[in-house]
């Protein structure tokens, strides 16, 4: 895939769809899956906080996806969980265009779970 292209999201541009992944961890400490993911990934790894994400959350670059973050399956203060459909999974990364080499890296790790694919465009 080489370098991310920056473009609206779900506009490629080339008529490929834009696919949005969701992987859960069972990992307890997030940034130590996001160190381990990072690591595994060779990409950079910067913190950030936001209330709307539910705190920190970890955001990953590299050329290898367009975006990837790693966040805490939060509950809101309504008693909503972020990802309701996973409340087994604590940690989830977000991953946006992954090459398929990024993917093959993932997995390998063991407490890593593919758990939805949205394609878009």
């Amino acid at each position: 895939m080489g370098a991310a292209i920056a473009r609206p999201e779900g506009q490629t541009g080339d008529g490929v769809p834009d696919r949005f992944y969701l992987f859960g961890s069972t990992g307890a400490d997030l940034a130590e899956v996001s160190e381990n993911l990072a690591r595994t990934l060779a990409a950079a790894l910067e913190e950030h906080e936001s209330s709307y994400m539910g705190g920190v959350y970890f955001l990953l670059r590299s050329d290898h996806f367009d975006k990837a973050t790693v966040e805490e399956n939060w509950t809101d203060e309504e008693g909503y969980q972020s990802e309701p459909d996973f409340p087994e999974y604590p940690i989830l990364v977000y991953l946006t265009n992954p090459d398929q080499s990024v993917l093959t890296s993932l997995g390998g790790l063991p407490d890593l779970t593919r758990l939805r694919l949205d394609e878009v465009g």
